[in-house]
């Protein structure tokens, strides 16, 4: 366990605990629900290719605090489960779902928001204070401090951050950085700024939107990686040593990232309530999740249309131009998010509540697809 201490909380990220760190359930069982009950859209023709959907399976209720996944194998996912860690879910109805991290109710548990999975370690982040590591098969799991963190990923034992840390006087990102490379193994190497935010220290930005967890990052095969703030324009290619190779405008891609203008009036209150700031982010396309292709990196962009939750993958091409995916899913209710991965040209996603809608969560639903033409 690590020797850190929650510390007294940023502004912007002292409502983060109230707003994300939602009523916990007991969880009997795991596994899959007992029925299927697709969520598939069919009723309007496709203005652009069209993923294929696979299955689409409800999660058991035992499950229904799914909010990240990973392909673990050909066979199943990791999933984090909030206050219940991480687990292992065959995707056979019959398999046998296997803890990989603890949840709170053991003692030294972890709340898991943001998974990230590689060949060598499966890694699990809190939104505030901490991270988690734990090899593949014999080892022990590592937890240090990370002060606030919005996305993760691994490649072997490289890992990416979108978040921000504290200066030596406690002070909100100190130099403006907002995206962090290093490594992990015994212990988190001290990672490296890759990407800052624009308007300089403070971060302003991340301070403005950092709860509504709207960005990602990738690697890609060879070792470059995406970066996708969310908080600010731009969506940056970074070498495998971090220099920076390419960006994409969001403004073209049809995506918002206008934390910039936000009042301190608008901010305390979107951090106050939770109707607020689902408002906020519902009036605006804003990015889910970084998938991985063959064609190239793509940007789950998610948008609300009367009530109707809608997705499609901008797929990146090298020349700066994109192209378009219809995502053929549409969620129960405005709460809802989709994540995924991609492995072996298959794409799996979690359908779940962000923040639950009623009392309880809604049903997850983990959902296998293929890419146009797949």
């Amino acid at each position: 366990m690590s020797k850190y201490r929650a510390p007294i909380l940023h502004i912007c990220c002292g409502r983060l605990v109230l707003a994300l760190f939602v009523a916990s359930f007991a969880v009997p069982d795991l596994g899959f629900a007992a029925s299927p009950s697709p969520r598939a859209a069919t009723s309007q023709a496709p203005l652009a290719p069209v993923l294929r959907i696979l299955s689409d399976v409800p999660l058991a209720t035992t499950l229904v605090q799914a909010v990240d996944l990973r392909w673990a194998s050909t066979r199943s996912v990791y999933l984090a489960l909030r206050e219940n860690g991480v687990v292992e879910l065959p995707l056979d109805p019959k398999g046998k779902t296997r803890e990989i991290i603890a949840g709170r109710k053991t003692l030294g548990g972890f709340y898991a928001h943001h998974l990230a999975a590689s060949s060598r370690y499966v890694f699990a982040a809190s939104p505030i204070l901490s991270v988690t590591w734990k090899p593949i098969g014999q080892g022990l799991r590592v937890e240090e401090y990370f002060e606030f963190t919005n996305a993760v990923d691994l490649y072997g034992d490289r890992l990416l951050i979108l978040g921000a840390q504290r200066g030596p006087k406690r002070e909100f990102a100190p130099d403006g950085a907002i995206a962090w490379l290093g490594t992990v193994g015994k212990k988190l190497a001290t990672p490296k700024p890759v990407l800052y935010d624009a308007l300089g220290p403070g971060a302003q930005h991340m301070a403005n939107c950092g709860l509504f967890q709207l960005g990602a990052v990738r690697f890609l095969a060879d070792g470059k990686f995406v970066v996708a703030p969310g908080v600010q324009p731009g969506i940056h290619l970074f070498d495998a040593k971090g220099k920076l190779l390419q960006t994409w405008d969001t403004g073209l891609l049809g995506i918002d990232a206008d934390c910039a203008q936000m009042s301190e009036q608008q901010r305390s209150l979107f951090y106050a309530s939770y109707a607020e700031n689902r408002t906020w982010v519902n009036h605006r396309r804003t990015i889910d999740e970084l998938l991985i292709f063959d064609a190239g990196p793509a940007l789950l962009v998610r948008s609300v249309e009367k009530g109707i939750v809608r997705w499609e993958l901008k797929v990146l091409a090298a020349n700066g131009s994109s192209k378009s995916w219809q995502v053929p899913i549409i969620a129960p209710n405005e709460h809802y998010h989709l994540r995924g991965d991609v492995r072996g040209g298959r794409i799996v996603f979690l359908l779940s509540e962000e923040i639950p809608s009623g009392r309880n969560f809604g049903s997850p639903h983990l959902i296998l697809a293929l890419p146009p033409g797949g």
